[in-house]
């Protein structure tokens, strides 16, 4: 709890702060870094096996994602 406080608080700082741009231009390697190990590490928590074991489900899903996107897109 206080640690996500304390983010918050720094967060707050920061946004505040006349120094904003070289703030984000020193921090970007290490949010570059952690976006790379978070989403390797979700990458290796997906098992293809799933995929097999319900394939018409997610073929349905996928259908209905790809021709809701088109409708929409093409009523837009």
């Amino acid at each position: 709890y206080s640690m996500a406080l304390g983010a918050f608080i720094i967060g707050a700082i920061i946004a505040e702060s006349n120094q904003l741009q070289k703030i984000e231009y020193l921090i970007n390697p290490l949010r570059d870094m952690f976006s790379a190990v978070f989403f390797v590490s979700v990458g290796l928590l997906f098992n293809p096996h799933v995929i097999v074991d319900y394939f018409y489900p997610v073929l349905v899903i996928t259908a209905a994602v790809i021709i809701g996107k088109i409708v929409s897109s093409s009523l837009g």
